[in-house]
This record gives C-alpha cells, sequence and structure tokens, in this order.
C-alpha cells in the first residue's frame, strides 16, 4: 500500500495508516537505539556490562515489535486508512480556540522548569547547587532537541530522579495533570475536526459509513458519535498526526495549546 505524507500546502490531504505510521516509528528508534549504543560502547567511563545488557534487551525488544507489527500488515492488506486534512490559518486557530474552550492547558516547558526550580530551592537540600545546575542542564539539553541533539541518557536519568520526587508535591504534579489532559484533549479535537474521510474502517463487522456534519457555529466536524466507534489507538494516531500536520507556529503553541503531541520537556521519557 502506498501511503503519502505530509503534504504542505492548506487544504491539502493527507493518506494516514495508523499501522504504517508505527512501524515507521519503531524503525526509527530501533535505528537511533543502536546508534546511541555503538556511542555509548565506544564511551569507556559509560561502557558497562549493565549498562550493555540494558541495551541489548531494548534492541530485541524493538525486533521484536518491528517483526510483530510487520506481520500484522501483512495479514491485514485491507487494514483502515485515514484522510486528513492539512487545516488552513483559520482553521488550526478555530482548533486551538476550541481546545481552549474545554479547559485544557499545557504548561509550557518554561514554567515546569521554574516551578521545578522553586520546590527544589524550597526543600533546600544539601547539594541544592548540584541540583540546580541538573535542572538547567536537562533544559539546554531539551531545548538543543531542535537542533537534532540528543538529550544524555544519563542526564536523563538523574533529572527523572529529581522529577519522581517533585511529582509528590501538588504544584508540580497539577502541571504535569494538565500536560496529561492536554495530550488527551487536543489530539480528539483535531481528530474531530480534521478528519475527512476513511476507507476500510468496519465496526460490528459491517462497515462504517464516514460523514461529517455542520455545527450551529456552521464549522464541519466528524460527530462525536461517529469518533467513539473507532479504535481508541487510530482515534489518537489520527489526531496526533493531524497536529503534526498543522506546522504551527512556536509562539502560538505557547501560548494556546502545546508543543508536541507527545510527551516532551522537562519530564524525561524513554525512547518510544
Amino acid at each position: 500500500m502506498n501511503v503519502s505524507f505530509l503534504p504542505v500546502a492548506p487544504n491539502a490531504v493527507a493518506i494516514f495508516d495508523p499501522l504504517a505510521e508505527q512501524l515507521a516509528q519503531l524503525r526509527e528508534t530501533h535505528a537511533r537505539a543502536l546508534d546511541e549504543g555503538l556511542a555509548g560502547g565506544l564511551d569507556e567511563a559509560k561502557a558497562t556490562p549493565e549498562r550493555d545488557a540494558v541495551i541489548v534487551r531494548g534492541i530485541n525488544a524493538l525486533n521484536q515489535a518491528i517483526a510483530a507489527v510487520s506481520a500484522e500488515i501483512e495479514a491485514k492488506p485491507d487494514r483502515p486508512v485515514y484522510r486528513i486534512a492539512v487545516g488552513t490559518y483559520l482553521q488550526r486557530a478555530a482548533w486551538r480556540r476550541d481546545v481552549r474552550a474545554t479547559g485544557c492547558r499545557y504548561p509550557g516547558d518554561a514554567e515546569m522548569y521554574a516551578v521545578l526550580r522553586g520546590l527544589v530551592r524550597a526543600a533546600a537540600p544539601e547539594r541544592l547547587d548540584a541540583m540546580l545546575e541538573l535542572i538547567d542542564q536537562h533544559e539546554a539539553a531539551m531545548a538543543a532537541q531542535g537542533t537534532g541533539a540528543t538529550v544524555d541518557e544519563d542526564l536523563n536519568a538523574d533529572f527523572a530522579q529529581v522529577e519522581r520526587l517533585a511529582l509528590e508535591i501538588p504544584d508540580y504534579a497539577r502541571l504535569d495533570a494538565e500536560r496529561q489532559h492536554w495530550r488527551e484533549v487536543a489530539p480528539y479535537m483535531a481528530a474531530r475536526g480534521f478528519l475527512v474521510g476513511w476507507d476500510n474502517v468496519t465496526s460490528d463487522g459491517a462497515p462504517l459509513p464516514f460523514r461529517r456534519v455542520e455545527s450551529q457555529a456552521g464549522q464541519r466536524h466528524v460527530p462525536d458519535e461517529l469518533l467513539a466507534r473507532l479504535p481508541e489507538a487510530d482515534l489518537r494516531a489520527i489526531g496526533n498526526r493531524a497536529i503534526r500536520l498543522m506546522h504551527v507556529d512556536k509562539s502560538a503553541e505557547k501560548n494556546s495549546a502545546s508543543p508536541s503531541p507527545s510527551p516532551s520537556s522537562p519530564t524525561a521519557t524513554p525512547a518510544a
């Protein structure tokens, strides 16, 4: 099956195959894991039997996942495929408005790091300077990801320990919960507004006809009761792809929605 990717013109339509997308992401993660494993092996300060064993287990797990998804793709030539519109400026603005109207807010990276620093200072640990330096280093490393840089795994691990403690404190836990809420709601609203068709989608063994309806405000969208009949994983993937297709300006994202539909800084996350 031929799948087209990421048209850049507004009103264009991207053909989206969730399984093909999942396979591409797994292969990208696998390649990154191999590169990082090789780089770590060349670094004598990091090369230990325990670390090597973790890397090997991770790569083996990725190999198994790639094989499983590849087999599923081979077994499902008529799997669901979705058509996602690339929104115009006004349509993207309407999506951001609709997300805000649900009460969602995505705390920016600067806010997350600032609150974390405040909590560390309030706790006044013996290693205060070292912990603040760790937070500074992690913030800089995460910001550098936009230039293609990667975050050192030891730095990520150390930061994750600090953040785990912070998540036990209501002020930081609330911000993290707001981010998680956005990641659930915003993709749904994007799928609702930018999904414009599908093929091979069934419900209860019968083909599921696609349709869009018009709201009182004159905006067309997929009705909620129809979205409810899609697999949840597909619905989330559709929404996340729709958000990536928007190419929203960074300053607008931080003022309204989110810089990414996926987990991002300052939360340290393992390779997806």
